[in-house]
Parts: structure tokens; sequence; C-alpha cells
């Protein structure tokens, strides 16, 4: 980050402080006094306040950017995990779906682009279903939280959490850097894809269709 934006933002609140003082150091007491001085120490503090929000935003640590294909591990054999339902706590394995194309989509629901594309996950599943679809919808939140949510949404998907993201195998792990993410695992247990970002039902349909099989390039 360029260091002279960490300068301006400095004088800003080094300003505002300055006009604040010279504005009141002369009065009884240290507050404004008059329609002038009023108007003086608000911009002040204005100034001050914008100063200070840029430092903040300044300081935010940088976002790592999200996996490229090489990192997705495109064409590779995907590494097996547990995860928890999130109805009955029970552990599951991603392996307990071989022979199915699984769609694994990470999502959180304090994550507004990932609530958006439930219902979209919900009618994919339902019309892929008995072509061999299964959707993983998958959070590192508590159940309580994921199951407030499904009161609201219910969720068609097979819903699971994880305890700690960071416990994932890549590439999975990389959900910890933004969500949504999603991937799509062939009946061999192979990543096909990588979607990065939240999608609609044509979106997602054209991820899944190439590994149901022929009988659904036909429809």
């Amino acid at each position: 980050m360029d260091t002279s934006l960490y300068v301006v933002a400095s004088l800003f609140i080094l300003a505002g402080a300055v006009f604040i003082y010279l504005t009141i150091r002369d009065n009884a007491r240290p507050l404004p006094e008059g329609g002038l001085q009023w108007a003086t120490t608000v911009f002040s503090v204005l100034l001050m306040g914008t100063g200070a929000l840029a430092l903040l935003f300044l300081m935010q640590p940088p976002q790592p950017p999200a996996p490229a294909n090489d990192e997705a591990r495109i064409g590779e054999a995907a590494d097996n995990f547990s995860f928890y339902m999130v109805d009955d706590d029970r552990e599951r394995t991603l392996h307990e779906f071989e022979g199915q194309v699984v769609l694994i989509n990470f999502w959180a629901t304090w994550c507004p682009p990932c609530l958006e594309e439930m219902p979209e996950l919900n009618r994919l599943q339902a019309d892929y279903a008995d072509d061999g679809l299964v959707i993983l919808t998958i959070s590192d939140e508590s159940p309580r939280q994921i199951k407030t949510f499904e009161e609201q949404v219910p969720l068609e998907t097979v819903s699971g959490y994880v305890k700690d993201a960071r416990d994932l195998p890549e590439p999975f792990d990389k959900m910890v850097r933004g969500r949504p993410v999603s991937y799509v695992i062939d009946r061999d247990g192979i990543i096909r894809d990588y979607l990065l970002g939240a999608g609609d039902y044509a979106f997602f349909e054209n991820a899944v269709r190439p590994y149901l099989g022929e009988s659904i390039a036909e429809r």
C-alpha cells in the first residue's frame, strides 16, 4: 500500500485536532462558543473521523487471492474429509458419495450471495437427484446457526458442517478465503471444476451436466 495514503489520512486527523485547538483555546471552558465555533468544531470532528476510518481501512490485511485452477487441483482425486450432518450430528465423509456426481458448496449464513443461491441449489438437487447428482452444502458455523437459516429456507441438499475449515484437505481448505465457493467432483472422485462466487441455476447446471452421463446430454 502506498505510504502516501497513510500520510494523508494522518494529516486529516492532525488537521482536525489543530482546528479544534485553535477554535477553543481562548475560551473560558474547553467547549465551542457561538455558531461559527460549533460549525468549525463539527467540521473538524468529521475530518478526524474520515482520517480515522481511512486508517482503519488501510490497516486491514489484504484478502488473499482466490485459488487458481492449479491450486484447485483440477483433474486430481479429491482427498477424503469428514463433516457432520446439521440435523442429527451424524458424521459422514466425502468418499461415501463415490459413484455419484458431487457438487460441494461451501457457504455461510453471514454471506448474502450464499443465501441467494441456496434456492437455486435446492432446485438443481431436486431436478437431478435421480441422475446421480448430490449437492453437499457445508459451512463451518454451528448447527444452531444453520438450523435458524433452514427455518426460513429448508435445504434439499445434504446439509453439513465442519468444526474447523482449516482442517479440511487441499483444496477445500481454501473456503476460509471467502465464500461461496464450489467444487464439482465426478463419479470417480476426480475434481473437475472450481466455481468461485455465487451462481444461478443455469450456472451450476452447466457445471455438473457434463459429468452426469449421456442421457443428460439428450435433454
